[in-house]
């Protein structure tokens, strides 16, 4: 299998004093492999990039006034134009004791964008840029390009989502770098959980600051836009990004469909289905990821409307690295971006959930268990989850014979969808089929 050395240069926050100031020294890792950098950037990516919570107008049992603001700001993302710096702060380390420090140099032109991320010494260790249809991810120093299309954002079903599980706050007008802002806090529902303030200023209603906290009210992640000019208009090459001669481009394309049977078929990938998933949380997407060498994994991404996490499946294969060590690597990098990762194996699959430091612990293991081989009871609750009562009856005669959700969710795709199915989805489905079990 190919391998690269691929190097993240970050600034680490030593423990501060009580005044927020520490000591800033470069570190540098290294860590091998090609998709394992795919896990990195794809599970970074939403601590990194500028944060776009969808939102609607009103919410049930929350101030209209707070909802106003942030509808307002949400449909101004897809009109404004302006260049910013943009500097980022978030709790690393073990156990969140240090802050790192990213800066960027942010363009944004309606539903294009860019974003350089600069880790000195070095110039450009990271770009991100967005075209409004695909979303190109470089860093240079590893020689691969990672594609994926560019988010729609602001669906009903994910607006519907938010609403569900969170609540908005007005609370007191404020000036930021001269911006008069309004300050909207975005909280749980239910048990207490992470929670959110935006600076939204007041004339284009862009979103200037953004705040998280954990449940215990310790803030988390903090980004702020300073110099900001807005502009008529932006030359359109800058949000292109072409790969220099030599680099590997990875494409990944997302289905978005909150039905794990219906994004199964239009994937063509069947991956493992959860039998628990948090309380109001979904399934946003699934992302078959192409492996060096041959091969697929796939990402699974869950929701609440705003906390995420992102699940990451594939065979077990000597290419991979032994379990240990990237247990080890991934808590290292991921901490270093204020993520957490779990990583465990069974029936055949390596499983690594990717989730940030906001959420607690005990949500990411529940999920890692919940992916693996699992009882008949559990089998059959996740399979009349996604594909209606009568697939319970079905997966526990299966599952009797051995049979797992795989294997069952491929019988059912295959006689219930078999006209709708893409060629390339019958033919990963038949191979599930008729593939000699080892169960």
């Amino acid at each position: 299998m190919m391998r690269y050395a691929v190097t993240f240069r970050v600034m680490r926050h030593l423990p501060a004093t009580g005044s927020g100031n520490g000591v800033i020294l470069p570190r540098r890792h290294t860590f091998p492999g090609l998709f394992f950098f795919g896990i990195i950037l794809f599970g970074i990516g939403p601590v990194l990039l500028f944060s776009r919570m969808a939102l609607a107008t009103s919410m049930s049992g929350t101030s209209p006034d707070a909802f106003s603001v942030l509808a307002r700001a949400m449909r101004a993302t897809l009109h404004q134009t302006y260049t910013a710096h943009q500097e980022i702060l978030f709790a690393s380390g073990p156990s969140g004791g240090q802050w790192t420090r990213v800066v960027a140099d942010v363009a944004r032109d309606g539903r294009r964008s860019r974003m350089t991320y600069r880790f000195p010494p070095s110039v450009a260790d990271l770009i991100v840029a967005d075209t409004g249809k695909v979303v190109w991810q470089s860093q240079p120093s590893c020689h691969l390009f990672l594609g994926r299309k560019s988010p729609s954002g602001g669906g009903e079903a994910e607006l519907s989502l938010l609403h569900r599980n969170y609540r908005c706050r007005l609370k007191e007008r404020t000036r930021l770098n001269g911006f008069l802002c309004d300050r909207v806090a975005v909280m749980p529902r239910f048990a207490p959980g992470p929670w959110r303030i935006c600076w939204i200023e007041r004339v284009h209603q862009t979103v200037l600051r953004t705040e998280e906290y954990d449940a215990a009210g310790c803030r988390q992640y903090l980004s702020t836009l300073t110099a900001v000019r807005f502009v008529s208009s932006l030359p359109r090459p800058l949000f292109s990004l072409k790969p220099p001669s030599g680099t590997t481009v990875q494409t990944a394309s997302a289905v978005s469909e909150m039905s794990f049977a219906r994004a199964w078929a239009a994937s063509g990938r069947i991956g493992r289905s959860p039998c628990w998933l948090p309380r109001g949380w979904v399934l946003l997407h699934c992302t078959p990821i192409l492996r060096p060498g041959g091969g697929e994994a796939l990402r699974l991404r869950f929701g609440d409307g705003l906390k995420n996490l992102s699940v990451f499946q594939e065979a077990l294969s000597s290419a991979l690295p032994p379990l240990p060590i990237q247990q080890k690597m991934l808590r290292e990098q991921l901490g270093s971006y204020g993520q957490q990762a779990w990583v465990m194996e069974g029936g055949g699959i390596r499983v690594t959930v990717v989730g940030d430091a906001t959420l607690p612990a005990e949500t990411g293991r529940e999920m890692l268990r919940s992916l693996l081989p699992v009882t008949e009871h559990s089998l059959c609750h996740a399979l009349a989850r996604d594909f209606g009562p009568s697939a319970a009856a079905q997966g526990a005669a299966l599952r009797r014979q051995g049979w797992d959700y795989e294997e069952i969710a491929a019988r059912l795709l295959l006689r219930r969808s078999s006209d709708h199915l893409q060629e390339k989805a019958r033919g990963w489905v038949v191979s599930i089929l008729t593939a000699p079990k080892t169960r």
